[in-house]
């Protein structure tokens, strides 16, 4: 009875040494993008991120249009996580806002 505990209680706590938690760097991008003649044209970056990192605001603002941005991204090993999109008046700028995240 005691061996069997003894057994039970060294595989308990290695199972819960064993599962770790991810931990993850987050980056926003926000981009400021105006649409003119059926094509949009990145305006502004802004770059908001939790801990420092390799990403360099004038590189992303070099990018021409979204599908750039996520290939770059892709290429630092960031993962696309969420994206969120506004446009406060008909004829006014489009705001997207890019989150992504590297496993630390």
């Amino acid at each position: 009875m005691k061996k069997a505990l003894l057994v039970f209680l060294i595989l308990f706590t290695t199972s819960i040494f064993s599962q770790e938690l991810q931990k993850y760097d987050y980056a926003e991008v926000i981009v400021l993008q105006k649409v003119a003649k059926d094509k949009s044209v990145f305006k502004q970056i802004y770059l908001n991120s939790s801990t420092e990192n390799s990403l360099d605001k004038s590189k992303i603002e070099a990018l021409e249009n979204n599908s750039k941005l996520l290939l770059y991204m892709n290429s630092l090993h960031w993962e696309y996580v969420d994206r969120l999109g506004s446009q406060p008046s008909n004829s006014g700028p489009i705001w997207i806002n890019y989150i992504f995240r590297k496993k630390k």
